[in-house]
């Protein structure tokens, strides 16, 4: 695909007019690291750049880090699951550091560790443009962190970081909203440590921190309290996850079909995955992102990608059926309605929104959806970069077909 990858970058060079570019999964190595350098430099219109799921290590870290500086055109980047780690990871910060354009950067799911956290403590420290940093994922500990922190104390305008699946321990979690409640005059109003777990104090300084400020902070169980709750979350995980999101509706007392309509944003009478993971979020559906994204993917089915309104109507006759039945057994043969798919699904449903309106902290990140034309390179037959270490595999993607709501009730 890298010859195909080249041409296809050579023309938008000449043309100079795309403003956006998705090349991610293309199975791009090490030096076509080069390929991206020189787009980034002879570009001036490209406004944003994915090339997430690549391969680009070290020396592709280094090749796209010597023309990252000197651009000022790019607002959105995108480098997530490239291994990169090490020469190639601090080739990038410090690129960043001198960069004036960029708002945006993603470089989940690699490998910064201790080198690439050294290195972005002076980018951090130097750096006036940069709005949201996504470091997910890239065996962040509490050292790492120290330094990290250190160059926030400097930076006003960085308002998003990210810092989901690190290594950060509770204690860590901790030491970030300390060293933010110093900060006053620090920019970031969310922070996101994913499912983290954290100490009863963790929430003490946090109600310190948001008297301060307007702030969001994403976190997992409160060690000691929220046993039961990811328990309860846990369960429902495993439940159908059509009845799931057909009794949710419900509970909001809300129809299928105005649920479908409240999520369906663009108007086009189908839901896209993305649709619908954003919709139940708004909607404020009480689990957290991780079991939000099982319960979606539990809709897999290879097709299209969109369900409409028609197959929505049909999968919400079925489920009416099952209900019939269902409450036809309880009478004639005295089954316990909580004993049922339909009883326990609401049941757990009621017990996990009753937890959530108990927690007057915990907030979840929203979503961003980049709206206009991207231009998308993809490979039909890609498959995941080889797993290295601080990287993992690419998720599968969502597909949902018509019909695929009806075969998951039956």
């Amino acid at each position: 695909m890298t010859d195909g990858v080249k041409r296809i970058v050579d023309v938008i060079k000449d043309m100079d007019i795309l403003t956006k570019l998705n090349i991610s999964g293309n199975n791009l190595q090490e030096y076509d690291g080069e390929i991206v350098r020189d787009l980034i430099e002879e570009s001036r219109s490209l406004k944003e750049l994915r090339c997430s799921h690549n391969c680009f290590r070290e020396t592709g870290g280094i090749a796209i880090g010597d023309a990252i500086g000197w651009n000022d055109s790019l607002e959105l980047l995108d480098l997530s699951w490239n291994h990169l780690r090490r020469e190639g990871a601090t080739a990038i910060c410090a690129a960043l550091a001198i960069n004036s354009g960029l708002k945006e950067v993603n470089v989940s799911w690699n490998g910064f560790y201790i080198h690439g956290s050294k290195e972005l403590a002076k980018t951090l420290d130097k750096n006036k443009t940069l709005q949201v940093l996504d470091l997910s994922a890239n065996r962040i500990n509490k050292e790492c962190l120290t330094h990290i922190m250190k160059g926030l104390k400097t930076n006003k305008t960085l308002r998003v970081l990210k810092l989901a699946d690190n290594p950060i321990t509770a204690v860590g979690a901790l030491y970030v909203l300390r060293e933010l409640v110093e900060m006053k005059e620090s920019g970031i109003r969310e922070l996101d440590l994913g499912e983290q777990s954290v100490e009863p104090e963790f929430l003490v300084v946090l109600e310190k921190l948001k008297e301060d400020r307007d702030i969001e902070v994403r976190f997992g169980a409160v060690l000691g309290q929220d046993v039961e709750s990811k328990d309860q979350e846990q369960e429902l995980m495993d439940e159908n996850p059509v009845v799931v999101l057909m009794e949710f509706g419900k509970l909001l007392g809300l129809r299928l079909v105005d649920l479908f309509a409240m999520m369906d944003k663009d108007g086009s009478k189908t839901l896209t995955p993305m649709e619908i993971r954003k919709g139940l979020l708004e909607a404020n559906i009480p689990l957290s992102e991780k079991a939000l994204d099982a319960l979606v993917n539990k809709l897999d089915a290879d097709g299209d990608g969109e369900i409409d309104y028609a197959e929505l109507i049909a999968g919400q006759q079925s489920h009416r059926r099952k209900i019939t039945k269902t409450i036809m057994m309880s009478r004639e043969q005295k089954v316990d309605m909580e004993e049922t798919e339909v009883g326990r699904v609401r049941s757990k449903l009621k017990k996990l929104m009753a937890n959530q309106g108990k927690s007057k902290i915990r907030v979840k990140s929203g979503i961003s959806l980049l709206q206009g034309k991207t231009a998308t390179v993809v490979e039909p037959s890609q498959k995941p970069a080889p797993t290295e270490e601080g990287s993992a595999p690419a998720l599968p993607k969502l597909n949902l077909k018509k019909g695929s709501l009806l075969k998951a009730i039956a």
